[in-house]
């Protein structure tokens, strides 16, 4: 509690934003190599640690490299990971998200990724939208870069990061990307499943109570609201 956990905690107050998020859990990590377990204890502790090693995911490994402030040479090779992944294209399936096995040896954060083969990686959203000279311009000055300053106003853990997990999950099963879509405009079943988590959380805007059946307008028709326009 006080060696481990308590320091932990104000590390993320401290470094609050999603692009400290991979640095904050790889010191967490590097804390407990300083106790002597036992094998059980190991097990034990290694099964919580790969249980909650989202921040170990390449994708935000490779956001905090693109915007180490101190380590150019990190930046650098972030930069040129993610536009080798651009050259690829967009993606036309979904990506499965599947957590990590952290390895209790890596002495640096972005060691925490046991392979940087392309085959094995996937872009991190928030940087599909920029371009290759975009994220050049990043990794030669992340401290003068509009994205990194609004990047760091987003927590690296909140409720509503669980909430959205949680919500995408559902969506998924209950949408899958073979289904009809209702809207005949999204070829990408990527794009399908990125509408279909906005349309939910559209309509649960627009109806954050149901007292009655009456009440209750389901998130395709907030959907046809949404694009004509109209009114409730």
């Amino acid at each position: 509690m006080i060696k481990v956990y308590a320091p932990a905690w104000f590390d993320v107050v401290q470094n609050s934003s999603i692009l400290d998020g991979a640095r904050c859990f790889h010191r967490l990590v590097l804390s407990l190599q300083d106790f002597s377990f036992t094998s059980e204890e190991k097990k034990e502790m290694e099964s919580c640690i790969n249980y909650n090693s989202y921040w170990a995911h390449h994708e935000n490994v490779l956001l905090s490299m693109l915007t180490d402030e101190e380590n150019e040479a990190l930046r650098k090779r972030a930069a040129k990971i993610i536009n080798n992944l651009k050259a690829k294209g967009k993606p036309t399936k979904i990506r499965q998200f599947t957590k990590p096995e952290v390895s209790w040896k890596a002495n640096t954060y972005d060691k925490m990724v046991k392979s940087f083969r392309l085959a094995d990686l996937t872009e991190p959203p928030v940087t599909m939208s920029l371009s290759p000279a975009e994220v050049d311009e990043v990794a030669q000055n992340p401290s003068a870069s509009s994205l990194v300053q609004e990047l760091k106003r987003i927590p690296c853990h909140t409720q509503a990061v669980e909430r959205l997990i949680a919500l995408s999950t559902e969506v998924a099963r209950t949408y899958p990307v073979e289904a009809a879509f209702p809207v005949d405009r999204f070829n990408n079943p990527v794009d399908r499943f990125e509408q279909e988590m906005s349309n939910v959380l559209f309509s649960r805007s627009r109806m954050k109570y149901v007292r009655s059946k009456q009440d209750y307008v389901s998130h395709r028709k907030c959907l046809v609201h949404k694009i004509s326009g109209g009114a409730h």
